[in-house]
């Protein structure tokens, strides 16, 4: 059951479908025998996931890149570029 005030804001379409999930959500949570403070805990504990997801893949990146540059870090190479 998604939420009617969507459709009164003039966003595009993706936008209105992000929107009605979001209000799927919270009427799951506020329709639900679940208490205020598990809901919290919940949203937390899911943006945490995404922190610690997003972390790893950085640090991958990173190393990726520096095998990339033959084990050299991105500040060393730009150093090398200075004048003598």
């Amino acid at each position: 059951m998604s939420g009617p005030h969507t459709e009164k804001y003039d966003i595009p379409e993706q936008d209105h479908k992000r929107l009605n999930k979001l209000s799927d959500v919270i009427g799951d949570y506020l329709e639900s025998e679940t208490n205020a403070v598990s809901a919290y805990e919940d949203i937390i504990t899911e943006l945490d996931t995404w922190i610690k997801y997003h972390q790893e893949q950085l640090e991958k990146s990173k190393r990726l890149r520096d095998l990339l540059m033959g084990g050299r870090s991105a500040e060393r190479i730009n150093n090398l570029e200075e004048p003598i």
